[in-house]
């Protein structure tokens, strides 16, 4: 059987998306002898996962759209362009890893809902003209012939908003790549450490900047971590795209806010590389990601591999994803109390050398159930039920 997949996302590498798709093509490879797989992109793709001879690759230019946006290409790729030469290379199955399901699609569609963010959070719904396209995916959606998601507060989110029936969605986790996994290298500890200047005590955040993840909440349990301890080797490490920060209400700048607590020295915001990424996660005293909403929590799970202790808020999805590994707190209506939860948890582990090792412990044991190659493995199954039906 050949299946068709909008493989776009892969131009995007550090999305979640793009390294969803990337991750699970790889796997793909790797446990799927028997079908066909045909990668479809409108955009030359720098760096490739390595695949076998049955997966084939093949760049559709999207023609007679010259001067027009980006965003209107996106569209056109997405709902005509992709499903018509699927079609036309007799794919029998669509496979659209991302919330872009075409509407009249010409074949079963698999699609993949990471989260439904603009529907369950007013204040990320985007401009109208968007907002609208954001319907016509959600339709697209309900005329899939399977949902997968990756959590199961994700599949209940989709229920509730989206309204597409409980037997028509199915829950396959993600999981962190192979090369996250612990580093006992002392020698490599202590390069990553110098290199990024956090010293031998820190706490790690990773992720992005947009208003749910929380940061200005993080910061302050960090300022009330600082005035609680009297320890001058504490830091806190926050990686991600500053870019955006204040160009809306939807990316605070949490800068002015390190300096409002004067803590220019302690904490460093450095963009970390790949290639440190276990290493970093390995050296921290924990891991630490406040948000206030998510589909799965993936950066959590990615520093679990690597035996990082991770604090999470209490969040379904991420106590979902940690199920008892990990210390939570409780965000409540946020504020000061969210703030002091927190910082108690961070003081628990800054100072409780026992608990840090339990904690190591329990995030490497939870991170075992986990495997690209199981998600691959049950994403394969999923193809092969549905392969031979047709839309209605």
């Amino acid at each position: 059987m050949r299946i068709a997949i909008n493989a776009d996302y892969l131009a995007e590498p550090q999305t979640g998306t793009g390294r969803y798709l990337a991750q699970l093509i790889t796997s793909l490879g790797l446990v799927d002898g028997v079908n066909e797989y045909l990668l479809l992109t409108s955009q030359p793709i720098d760096e490739k996962p390595a695949t076998p001879s049955t997966f084939v690759w093949e760049e559709v230019a999207v023609s007679g759209l010259s001067g027009r946006s980006e965003r209107l290409r996106k569209v056109h790729w997405e709902q005509r362009i992709f499903p018509d030469a699927a079609r036309k290379r007799d794919a029998r199955l669509l496979f659209v890893p991302h919330f872009a399901p075409p509407w009249r699609p010409p074949l079963p569609v698999v699609t993949t809902i990471h989260d439904v963010i603009p529907f369950a959070l007013p204040d990320y719904r985007p401009l109208s003209a968007v907002w609208a396209y954001q319907q016509i995916v959600a339709q697209g959606a309900r005329h899939a012939t399977q949902v997968i998601t990756v959590s199961e507060h994700a599949k209940s989110e989709i229920i509730r908003y989206l309204g597409i029936p409980a037997e028509k969605i199915i829950v396959i986790a993600e999981a962190p790549a192979t090369h996250f996994r612990a580093v006992s290298d002392t020698q490599r500890l202590k390069a990553v450490r110098a290199k990024y200047g956090v010293g031998e005590r820190f706490f790690m955040y990773l992720g992005g900047f947009d208003v749910r993840k929380n940061v200005p909440l993080l910061i302050g349990a960090f300022a009330a971590l600082v005035h609680r301890l009297n320890d001058p080797g504490l830091k806190l490490l926050i990686s991600g795209d500053t870019a955006p920060l204040g160009s809306s209400p939807l990316f605070p700048d949490w800068r002015p806010l390190v300096r409002t607590f004067g803590l220019e020295a302690r904490v460093v915001s450095a963009f970390v590389a790949d290639d440190d990424l276990a290493a970093m996660y390995s050296a921290a005293l924990a891991f630490v990601y406040p948000s206030l909403y998510e589909g799965f929590g993936l950066p959590p799970l990615e520093a679990m591999a690597c035996g990082a202790p991770v604090i999470i808020s209490d969040h379904p999805a991420l106590r979902e994803v940690t199920d008892g590994a990990g210390l939570t707190f409780a965000l409540g209506s946020g504020g000061a109390p969210a703030t002091r939860a927190l910082a108690d948890q961070m003081v628990r582990l800054a100072t409780t050398p026992a608990l840090r090792d339990d904690e190591r412990l329990r995030s490497l044991a939870r991170a075992r159930h986990y495997s690209w190659a199981q998600t691959a493995a049950e994403t394969s199954a999923i193809f092969a039920e549905i392969g031979g039906t047709r839309t209605g």
